[in-house]
């Protein structure tokens, strides 16, 4: 949702991936954390 978690997961996916595009060497642990991993659930319309 866009709710204040789903905003902090979405800063959190970003700054990850951001973390990523500096030096590849944290994709395993990011990984293994789940930060690489979108949350594919969207809002259903009303």
């Amino acid at each position: 949702g866009g709710g204040v978690s789903g905003q902090a997961g979405a800063i959190r996916h970003g700054i990850a991936r951001a973390l990523l595009q500096a030096s590849e060497e944290y994709r395993i642990p990011l990984k293994r954390a789940g930060f690489l991993t979108r949350d594919p659930r969207m809002k259903e319309r009303k």
